[in-house]
C-alpha cells in the first residue's frame, strides 16, 4: 500500500506538464527585436493579440523566419500549460478579398533558415542583416516598376540564396500572373548576395521578401 502510495503522490505533478497546443489565430500588436538567449545573438518577439475563450488576451512569442509588422495576421500553437512555449506557425497575406495562409518555417531539406544560422546572407549595401529587410524589397520594387506600372497588393517572395549567393526563387505568392513572371526575370539577374554561413561553412539559405 505504501508503494502505490508513493507512486501515485510522485505522479500527480506530472499531470498537469503534458503540452497541449491549441491552434489560435491573433493579430500582432507590436514586433521588436530583443538580445537572444545569454546575450548572443537577437532574437525576433511579437506581441499578439487573439479571442480567448469569449476574451480578448494578448501573448508574447520569440520567434524566427520572417519579419512580421503591426496588423499582421497570424496563426500560432498556444502552448496551455506553458505560455511562453508557444510557437508561431503561419502568416497571411490578403489579395482583392483573399485570405492565404503560408508557413513561417518552411521545412525544405538542406535549407536553413534565415534567422536561424550564424551569419545572414547581406544584400549589396547592406552592412548588417537588418538592413536587408528594406534593401532587398526597395531593389524588387524599384526594378519591378521599371517594367510595370504598378503593383497590386502585397508580394511575398520566397527566395533561396545559395552558396555562391545567388538568389533563385523558391515561391511567389499573392502574386497576379504578370508580377510574377516579372519578378522572376528580375531575381534571375539581380546582384549577388554575400553568402550566408552557418558553423563556418556557407549554407543554401530560405528568406521571405514582402513587397507592397
Amino acid at each position: 500500500m505504501i508503494r502505490v502510495l508513493i507512486i501515485f503522490i510522485f505522479c500527480i505533478p506530472f499531470l498537469g506538464c503534458s503540452n497541449e497546443y491549441l491552434d489560435k489565430k491573433g493579430m500582432v500588436i507590436e514586433s521588436h527585436v530583443v538580445p537572444g538567449p545569454r546575450g548572443f545573438g537577437f532574437t525576433d518577439v511579437a506581441q499578439i493579440s487573439f479571442e480567448n475563450n469569449g476574451t480578448l488576451d494578448t501573448i508574447t512569442i520569440r520567434h524566427t523566419g520572417i519579419k512580421l509588422n503591426t496588423g499582421d495576421s497570424v496563426l500560432f500553437s498556444l502552448n496551455v500549460n506553458k505560455p511562453r512555449s508557444s510557437k508561431l506557425k503561419q502568416i497571411a497575406f490578403r489579395h482583392n478579398g483573399s485570405e492565404a495562409y503560408i508557413s513561417i518555417d518552411p521545412k525544405t531539406e538542406k535549407l536553413y533558415q534565415y534567422y536561424v544560422i550564424d551569419k545572414k546572407p547581406l544584400f549589396q549595401g547592406a552592412m548588417s542583416y537588418m538592413e536587408n529587410d528594406s534593401l532587398v524589397p526597395e531593389f524588387l520594387k524599384k526594378e519591378l516598376l521599371q517594367i510595370q506600372p504598378e503593383i497590386s497588393g502585397r508580394n511575398a517572395i520566397y527566395l533561396i540564396i545559395d552558396e555562391q549567393g545567388k538568389a533563385f526563387v523558391e515561391e511567389i505568392i499573392m502574386a497576379d500572373d504578370t508580377t510574377e513572371k516579372n519578378l522572376r526575370k528580375i531575381i534571375e539577374n539581380m546582384p549577388l548576395f554575400e553568402p550566408g554561413e552557418h558553423n563556418g561553412v556557407k549554407v543554401k539559405v530560405s528568406y521571405l521578401v514582402e513587397i507592397k
